[in-house]
């Protein structure tokens, strides 16, 4: 758990601007809760194939979350300038 632990204080450090691609389905909608507790800004690009809207519901309603609907093959415009992302598929 060291290493764990070790790696979310680094994150915690600083906020970065996320893309989680497939962050409304099960396992993404849990990442994207973790970085929200951590303060970080989080953008999500889900085509709800399989993901639901309900399980990001509240992070978007209160603001921590933008959520873009799509999926990869869409263009993705200049502005969003993630630094960092994770691909959950």
């Amino acid at each position: 758990m060291a290493r764990y632990d070790d790696v979310r204080s680094e994150i915690a450090r600083r906020r970065w601007t996320w893309l989680v691609t497939g962050g409304a389905g099960f396992i993404g909608s849990h990442l994207v809760e973790h970085l929200v507790a951590m303060g970080q800004r989080v953008r999500v690009l889900d085509n709800f194939a399989t993901g639901h809207r309900e399980n990001i519901a509240a992070h978007v309603d209160a603001g921590a979350v933008e959520l873009i609907e799509g999926d990869c093959s869409d263009n993705f415009p200049a502005q969003w300038d993630p630094k960092l992302g994770i691909h959950v598929t």
